[in-house]
């Protein structure tokens, strides 16, 4: 009954920080915002599929949908964005994710590919690639064991 008790203890305080970070940014939004910013996103009102490349690639460099929906979030509390412009980003949040999935996935297959064409190449390119060989092996028993 103890360790039950303790992981809703755990649950209810990280929820309890989470909301209170939330609230904290918000806050911070609100005093940082500026009608720079507040343009900046009017004019990317004008196209959707630019709030959908925004997402995709704020949440592929951050690594987390999670936090692009929550500064998203913080952004329409503070009215710096409407919310048709949070929902593209959103969107785009969650193709970013995706796409990074994506790309890890095929990494495996495209460094072999890599080494299959430097070992059919003439001699001379195997010694200009031949110290990359050893890297691309690397990377591709370590992605291949993380996907695994």
């Amino acid at each position: 009954i103890t360790i039950l008790l303790q992981a809703i203890l755990q649950l209810i305080a990280g929820i309890g920080i989470f909301l209170v970070a939330c609230q904290m940014m918000s806050s911070n939004l609100e005093t940082a915002s500026s009608a720079r910013l507040k343009s900046l996103f009017s004019r990317m009102s004008n196209s959707r599929m630019l709030g959908v490349g925004i997402g995709t690639v704020a949440t592929a460099a951050i690594q987390s949908s999670g936090a692009t929906t929550v500064m998203v979030i913080g952004f329409v509390n503070v009215g710096i964005m409407s919310l048709a412009q949070a929902a593209t980003i959103i969107y785009g949040a969650n193709i970013g994710t995706t796409v990074t999935a994506v790309a890890v996935y095929l990494l495996p297959l495209f460094l072999l590919l890599s080494q299959v064409w430097v070992h059919l190449s003439n001699s001379s390119q195997r010694k200009i690639h031949g110290r990359h060989g050893a890297v691309s092996l690397l990377a591709l028993v370590c992605s291949s064991s993380v996907l695994v």
